[in-house]
């Protein structure tokens, strides 16, 4: 009788055991933390590939407006330029000799325009008192109109001259980048073929 007992509080004691083991075992480690993100139905396009050219919104080819022979590059391809900047300079012998042509005869034009002025007032004072005839008046008055034309047909010579002598300078029409060059220096050009081309880089 007194080894029941004893094997009773054994049995006991290691369920007591046991069942302490499988309750600590039941008790989960909590998650980590993980970013989250929601999905949600878009319509998203397919990739597309398309060949093309980029090109720039202002680009220009420049041709030569007189004839001469290319002395110097001053801007070469790839080069950046500002508005205005020389790109190529022609010999321009020709053109500052009619230049210099046209002055002269400037200078003669408003003499005889200075003359014929002159002249005229003197008849017209004359003629006030009736010393001279009308003709002499209208004369004199058709002959200061003549001075006076010839001296603006001698303006505008000088004019013409000077745009000839500014034609030996290419000069780029807006900022950007020198895309091309289609002459060398010592080659001789004329109105027409192309010089150097210009691209604006900022559009």
């Amino acid at each position: 009788m007194p080894r029941r007992p004893v094997a009773v509080l054994a049995g006991l004691a290691l369920l007591a055991g046991c069942g302490g083991h499988s309750e600590r075992a039941a008790t989960p480690a909590p998650p980590p933390a993980l970013a989250t993100v929601e999905v949600v139905a878009t319509d998203a396009a397919g990739e597309r590939l398309f060949d093309g050219v980029v090109e720039a919104l202002e680009q220009a080819t420049l041709v030569a407006q007189t004839s001469g022979r290319v002395v110097a590059v001053e801007r070469d391809v790839d080069a950046a330029v500002d508005r205005g900047d020389v790109l190529l300079r022609l010999s321009g012998v020709e053109q500052r000799a009619g230049l210099e042509a046209a002055r002269q005869g400037l200078v003669e034009a408003q003499a005889r325009a200075t003359e014929a002025a002159t002249a005229h007032e003197r008849v017209r004072s004359i003629y006030a008192r009736r010393l001279v005839p009308r003709a002499e008046l209208d004369r004199a008055v058709a002959e200061h109109e003549a001075a006076e034309a010839r001296l603006g047909a001698a303006r505008a010579a000088v004019a013409a001259a000077g745009e000839a002598v500014a034609y030996t300078q290419l000069r780029a029409p807006f900022s950007g980048r020198v895309t091309g060059r289609f002459v060398e220096v010592g080659e001789a050009v004329a109105p027409g073929p192309p010089l150097v081309a210009v691209a604006a880089s900022g559009r």
